[in-house]
């Protein structure tokens, strides 16, 4: 017996003895105590390795847990948030003038009036011309927009959910996919693919894809994909529409995929491995034939997400830039996504995923074959979808053809070496990695100086740019609108004065704008950060 083979010390056993009288008179609190030393040592378990940083914010997100069970905390919580919010409203929610309609009006406005109201915002919302927007509005020309307003009036009523009633649309969209393909197959004849409503619906279909297909020709029941952490939020999105296990790899010093870490996370069960071209936060492209080597080593598909690429990226290839491979030349590849909306030019709300073969896409397709309402199969997630942007995004891409799209990437490249240049040339800069396209991501160079309030001093200059976290940073992606005269040189003026601001700045100059909130965004657990994004959320749908 374990008596016989192991003796416990008379003065280990005396020193218990407190311990079990506690827990004989107070079985409750014996047990609540040592589940909470269990779950401590558990916690101080997993900060090894963590920065500084990380560790503050996992003890706070521990606190804020325990404070939600104490009376009283809870409500203290929530009426910061209450505060908050209310200041979210105050920035966000601006009186644009015209009709206010919380219900619907008893008597319609007039035509004049409808007009009228939507030509008074329209006119107000055109700071974009100024090139002071980074990315967002990829504005082919004012002639280019007159065609697709002349395409929209056309097909407003359009839908391609009925074929026989609008064959054109049927054609169009058909077009439109095959000229995307045509600039990413490279030698492959049998590309084809699906027009979708955006990124993030092309992103979507693509694993929802592969998960069916891994199902149904290895049998995986418990699936997962391998991305890097530069990947785009919408494979995050995806994974939890589809209850995926999402499995997250680092980049390398220039915030390209690191592939040795990725190969430890892939499995039999891996369905998709991810690559971007470029990835939207530092715009440089991964190393898709080494991610999609990785992937037909385990069976698994392979995502290159050229959404932020656009047809910039194998238009500046036809112009004579260079760069990593990325299209279905590369051995691997299964599935590629582009955003036509961006710098395809075409109307927002468009976008393509491509596939090596058809027998790839049919996973893709939903079929109901016994509804009463008769069969029901859709290639995408919509059912009914506006066949005015597929009409526009047909006029567009017919209009500008190649030689169009060349003359637009070839302006867009140069505005981005002036710019890039530029902010080279500021010796408290630091560009984090030479783009591969024609986003530029940079970060202070000096400790005692934040980004973030250069940020929201391009901000009081008239700049929308992009603020980017882990690592804390700035990127402006260029457009055409960049290429403009003077624009270029105008960003990195202000940008040199901005630098010079913040140098002279005083301590608590910047305790409003983006570099507060994003500020407190890195200091605060992630749930809270999630909490106060919905709320901002909710207040987008304030009437």
């Amino acid at each position: 017996s374990i008596k016989n083979k192991m003796s416990i010390p008379s003065q280990a056993l005396d020193a218990m003895k407190p311990i079990m009288d506690f827990a004989h008179a107070r079985p409750l609190a014996f047990a609540a105590g040592t589940h909470v030393a269990f779950c401590l040592s558990r916690f101080l378990f997993s900060l090894r390795g963590k920065s500084l940083s990380q560790i503050k914010k996992d003890i706070l997100e521990l606190v804020m847990g325990a404070l939600a069970v104490v009376p009283g905390a809870q409500g203290a919580i929530d009426e910061e948030e209450r505060k908050i919010v209310a200041q979210m409203k105050e920035k966000v929610i601006k009186d644009v003038g015209g009709p206010v309609h919380a219900s619907m009006p008893k008597k319609g406005l007039s035509r004049d009036e409808v007009l009228g109201a939507l030509k008074q915002w329209a006119d107000a919302e055109t700071t974009w011309k100024d090139g002071k927007v980074s990315g967002t509005v990829y504005h082919g020309g004012t002639d280019l927009t007159k065609i697709i307003v002349g395409a929209f009036e056309q097909f407003a009523l359009s839908n391609p959910l009925h074929v026989d009633v609008f064959p054109a649309i049927r054609k169009m969209e058909a077009e439109v996919i095959s000229m995307t393909a045509d600039l990413f197959k490279g030698s492959k004849a049998d590309v084809c693919g699906s027009l979708t409503s955006g990124g993030t619906e092309s992103i979507v279909l693509s694993v929802r894809t592969h998960k069916v297909m891994a199902q149904q020709q290895r049998g995986v029941k418990k699936p997962n994909i391998v991305v890097p952490i530069t990947a785009h939020a919408a494979f995050d999105k995806a994974c939890d529409l589809m209850e995926i296990e999402l499995r997250h790899f680092s980049v390398d010093n220039e915030f390209r995929a690191n592939v040795a870490e990725a190969s430890k996370l892939v499995d039999r069960n891996t369905i998709l491995v991810v690559g971007s071209a470029p990835s939207f936060p530092q715009g440089v492209i991964d190393p898709i034939r080494d991610l999609a080597k990785l992937a037909q080593s385990v069976g698994a598909g392979m995502h290159v997400d050229c959404c932020l690429g656009s047809f910039l990226l194998p238009f500046s290839r036809k112009i004579g830039r260079t760069g990593p491979d990325y299209n279905f030349d590369v051995d691997g590849v299964t599935a590629i996504s582009v955003d036509t909306h961006k710098f395809g030019f075409a109307p927002k709300g468009s976008s393509v995923v491509l596939y090596a073969n058809p027998e790839i896409r049919k996973f893709q397709f939903f079929v109901m074959p016994e509804w009463t309402g008769g069969i029901y199969a859709t290639p995408t997630i919509a059912g009914s979808r506006p066949g005015a942007l597929i009409a526009g995004a047909w006029a567009v891409m017919s209009n500008l053809g190649q030689a169009g799209y060349e003359k637009c990437a070839k302006e867009i490249m140069e505005a981005t070496d002036k710019i890039l240049q530029g902010i080279s040339a500021i010796p408290d800069l630091k560009i984090l990695s030479k783009p591969d396209l024609s986003v530029i991501c940079f970060e202070s160079n000096l400790p005692s100086m934040n980004i973030l309030h250069i940020g929201d001093e391009m901000s009081a200059r008239g700049w929308s740019l992009n603020t980017l976290q882990n690592p804390t940073s700035i990127h402006i992606c260029v457009t055409l609108v960049h290429a403009a005269p003077g624009v270029a040189d105008q960003f990195v003026k202000d940008l040199e004065e901005s630098v010079a601001a913040c140098k002279k700045a005083g301590s608590g100059q910047y305790k409003d704008g983006m570099s507060a909130i994003y500020g407190m965004a890195g200091s605060v657990p992630a749930g809270m950060v999630s909490s106060l994004a919905k709320s901002f959320l909710d207040v987008l749908y304030s009437a």
